[in-house]
């Protein structure tokens, strides 16, 4: 399974971009970014040569425009600076192979990557660095996020447990792939992937190392699968499910090295759950839960545990009080 998901991690990064009919193809300036994607109509495909850009204004995409680089994200880098929301996101726009990069000192800019009542939005073959949230989906349903690599995010003067991939009342969310790089300042730190009221979340392929809250942290997402995913050293919770995330399903993970348990699991909120093929090891390490594998609020017997490996055992148990 991991095997799996690492050749495909790299082969979206060796492979060059599919060949595109640019509307627009620009070389790094200053601003230039945003004034292409202003000038262009929605639908427009915007193009990037190789380089460095530098973008002091936002780039507000508009509906069904794509601003794309020529190659993988590593070719194409685009700095912001003194801009708070670095690309906004209209409905069925597009962002490939970039890497976005916040010059502001320590994630002050708030955004890297922001679909706020939009939709059908897609962010492939990304890299964001240095922004208090990475990626934020607001009121945007069917929205794909798909290799994206997401570092340095996190606010350290405001005390919160800032996430670096943030999701709320936007159903149909798929995140594949990519990796998430998380501030190792738990518990209550940064660095991890959060959905709120949304329902048919897809996690699938994701690597979450170092968050310093827990990694997976599901708040009334109903419907939701996370699998063949890779969470090391969470702060908090590996896998955290609770408040109304009903018909939960775990397969295929590798969790080791939570602060607490590998999961915990609110049974009594969200009735049954599924928890399939993963592999929590050597998780509790701070000694704040009862075990390693996953920590149920409510009847245990009602979470399905389905060829789990935990070690040490046992694979389930109480949350501390």
């Amino acid at each position: 399974m991991k095997r799996w998901t690492y050749a495909f991690l790299l082969c979206s990064q060796l492979l060059p971009a599919v060949s595109l009919a640019c509307n627009t193809t620009l070389s790094p300036g200053s601003n230039v970014i945003s004034n292409a994607v202003n000038a262009s109509p929605n639908g427009a495909v915007i193009c990037l040569n190789n380089g460095i850009y530098a973008q002091t204004v936002q780039v507000a995409l508009k509906s069904n425009q794509r601003l794309t680089g020529l190659g993988t994200r590593n070719n194409a880098k685009i700095t912001f600076q003194g801009v708070n929301r670095a690309v906004t996101m209209h409905l069925g726009s597009k962002l490939h192979h970039v890497t976005l990069e916040g010059l502001d000192p320590n994630g002050t800019a708030e955004y890297g990557v922001l679909a706020f009542n939009a939709g059908n939005n897609q962010v492939w073959d990304v890299g964001i660095e240095n922004f208090q949230i990475g990626v934020g989906l607001n009121g945007s349903p069917n929205g794909r996020i798909t290799s994206v690599h997401i570092s340095d995010t996190g606010n350290p003067f405001n005390t919160l447990p800032d996430p670096a991939i943030w999701i709320r009342n936007s159903d149909n969310t798929r995140v594949r792939f990519g990796r998430i790089d998380g501030a190792s300042n738990g518990p209550g730190g940064d660095g991890e992937i959060s959905c709120f009221s949304s329902r048919f979340l897809e996690i699938d392929g994701l690597n979450v190392i170092d968050s310093g809250a827990s990694a997976i942290y599901l708040v009334g997402c109903a419907d939701a699968v996370v699998e063949n995913t890779v969470v090391h050293r969470a702060g908090e919770w590996g896998i955290d499910v609770v408040d109304g995330s009903s018909n939960f399903t775990a397969r295929n993970n590798e969790v080791w090295w939570s602060n607490f348990a590998g999961s915990v699991y609110d049974e009594t909120d969200n009735g049954p759950g599924t928890y399939e093929n993963n592999d929590f090891r050597n998780n509790n390490l701070g000694g704040v839960a009862n075990c390693t594998g996953v920590a149920v609020n409510g009847t245990q017997s009602n979470v399905t545990m389905i060829g789990n490996v935990v070690t040490p055992g046992p694979q389930t148990c109480s949350p501390p009080t």
